[in-house]
């Protein structure tokens, strides 16, 4: 892990521009418990995305992560910024309750998690940590809040599933091992950079057909079946890393219709200069 991402910083250091890689990085940095680091990476990202709700609550929560768990300051302006752009978003609605609780605003606190009460109705275990949360701020009232909420609706199981036949041009077979790492993904036409939904293979199992759905989704609110059109993509890279690099081989298909049934065939036919 430590070499992997050692690799991928360095690469960054030569693709500055990849917000992909950044956003990576900072996952990465973040599962190291490397908090400063990853509000680096994460910074990186933003600048070149913007105010994208996604990257922008991932960079909070390592900005508070930082500074010992505490919210206050900057790390609380990007998520209420985030929920005003993505008033629903589960990770936004969590940590600004807890941005509230920690300045002693209970009530508002109870707001935020009452309403992301209500759409985890299908996630028993943080269901009963909402709960618990919503518990603990009011006992520190010293009374229940009082909230007008809509009757929660089930989610609706989605039927987004793009069926992808890969393939290697017979022209560069001899350019790969059969031990050689095959990323396919998918990835939004307009939004985030990082993947919605990928598998890992390896050059032995081409040709072969992969699924991508909404159960890949590396957050609840990075789902296929969130976005109208995808890129769909596949890339052989004998470093194994998620970040591109000279040398890989690729291919691609832009403007996928999320709601498409027919099976998507897929080429890989070009290699990274």
């Amino acid at each position: 892990m430590e070499q992997l991402v050692a690799g991928l910083a360095a690469k960054l250091q030569e693709e500055p521009e990849n917000a992909e890689g950044w956003f990576m990085l900072g996952r990465s940095y973040m599962s190291m418990g490397r908090y400063s680091e990853a509000a680096n990476a994460f910074k990186r990202a933003h600048d070149l995305v913007g105010d994208e709700p996604t990257v922008m609550l991932r960079y909070a929560d390592a900005l508070a992560m930082a500074q010992g768990g505490r919210i206050a300051g900057e790390p609380f302006e990007l998520i209420k910024r985030a929920l005003q752009l993505k008033p629903e978003d589960t990770t936004g609605l969590w940590l600004a309750g807890l941005g509230y609780e920690e300045q002693g605003q209970y009530e508002q606190a109870v707001q935020h998690w009452r309403k992301l009460e209500a759409m985890m109705q299908n996630d028993p275990a943080s269901l009963n940590e909402v709960r618990n949360l919503i518990a603990r701020a009011e006992q520190k009232l010293g009374s229940t809040v009082k909230v007008e909420t809509a009757p929660a609706k089930p989610a609706a199981a989605s039927s987004v599933a793009l069926k992808v036949n890969v393939s290697l041009d017979a022209a560069l077979k001899d350019k790969v091992s059969a031990e050689d790492t095959v990323f396919i993904f998918a990835r939004a036409m307009e939004g985030p950079p990082m993947p919605l939904a990928a598998v890992r293979k390896q050059v032995r199992d081409l040709p072969l057909t992969v699924t991508l759905d909404d159960s890949m989704a590396m957050m609840p609110q990075m789902k296929l079946s969130n976005y109208a059109k995808v890129l769909v993509g596949a890339r052989i890279s004998k470093a194994g890393t998620v970040t591109a690099q000279s040398g890989d081989l690729t291919g691609e298909i832009k403007n996928i219709a999320t709601n498409s049934n027919e099976q998507i065939t897929l080429t890989i036919s070009q290699r990274i200069p």
